[in-house]
């Protein structure tokens, strides 16, 4: 298994949680994230789980960020986006 580095995700993924909503700021964080929660309603995790594994160009990282959002999406887990540099850090929220 290769490990995902504690690269940023841009934007940071904001992502529903037992505990309340919670910032993924990581391709590590995504990961665990994703294998925290195996009875997920959306098809194709075992795919998603692969992707966060070997993301390491900065395309892959970029594509490994959609495909989590797009997971969270499927699955009722996505709050919102927000970029940690922007002034007022700015948010996107999911309705």
């Amino acid at each position: 298994m290769n490990c995902p580095s504690d690269t940023a995700l841009l934007p940071v993924i904001t992502v529903r949680a037992e505990q309340g909503p919670i910032d993924i700021p990581t391709l590590l964080d995504a990961l665990r994230f994703v294998e925290s929660r195996p009875r997920a309603a959306a098809s194709n995790r075992d795919g998603l789980i692969f992707r966060l594994q070997e993301a390491h160009t900065p395309d892959e990282i970029d594509e490994a960020g959609k495909a989590f959002i797009a997971w969270t999406q499927a699955n009722g887990l996505f709050v919102g986006a927000h970029d940690p540099g922007a002034p007022g850090g700015s948010s996107a929220r999911a309705p």
